[in-house]
C-alpha cells in the first residue's frame, strides 16, 4: 500500500506555526492571522484573524475582525509570513493624516498618475472604517453587502 506523501509546499507551514501570516484566497479575499495548524490537505486554522479589505486606488484599507477561522487548503491562492517591519511601514493605522484629505482632493487622472510613480516599497495604505470603504467598492461587489445599512 502506498502512503501518500504531503505536498512540498504545505512543509513552508511548519515554520510559520504561531506566527502572523497573510493568506490570499481564491475569491480574492485577503485574510492576515496567527496560523495555529494544518492538516495534509492544505487546510488551516487561523486566530486572531482579520480579513482586509483594499482599495489600491486610493491607498485605503480595512480591517474586518474574523476571530477563528479555518480556510479549505484548495481555497488557498498563495500565502506568506508577514515582514512587520514593511507591515508596519505600509498599514497606517493613524486617524491623523493630511494625505487622506489631500487625496480625496485629487481627480481621478491625479491618482492614477500618482500610483504609476510609487513602487511596492514606498506605498502607505492609510485606514480608513468599514463604512467609508465599502463606498469605494464597486456596485457589483456582492460579498459586502451584510454591511450595508
Amino acid at each position: 500500500m502506498e502512503q501518500s506523501s504531503m505536498p512540498l509546499w504545505l512543509s513552508t507551514f511548519e515554520e510559520d506555526i504561531d506566527t502572523y501570516i497573510f493568506i490570499s484566497s481564491r475569491d480574492n479575499k485577503l485574510y492576515q492571522g496567527i496560523l495555529r495548524t494544518y492538516d495534509q490537505h492544505g487546510n488551516i486554522f487561523l486566530t486572531h484573524c482579520v480579513e482586509k479589505i483594499i482599495i489600491p486606488e486610493r491607498n485605503y484599507f480595512s480591517d474586518i475582525y474574523v476571530g477563528n477561522l479555518i480556510i479549505r487548503g484548495d481555497n488557498i491562492a498563495y500565502f506568506g509570513s508577514v515582514d512587520e517591519d514593511k507591515y508596519a511601514k505600509m498599514f497606517d493605522y493613524s486617524q491623523e493624516n493630511k494625505a487622506t484629505k489631500e487625496a480625496e482632493d485629487n481627480s481621478e487622472a491625479d491618482l492614477v498618475k500618482n500610483q504609476k510613480s510609487l513602487s511596492s516599497e514606498n506605498v502607505v495604505l492609510q485606514y480608513k472604517p468599514i463604512n467609508q470603504i465599502l463606498s469605494y467598492l464597486p456596485d457589483n461587489n456582492q460579498d459586502y453587502a451584510a454591511f450595508d445599512n
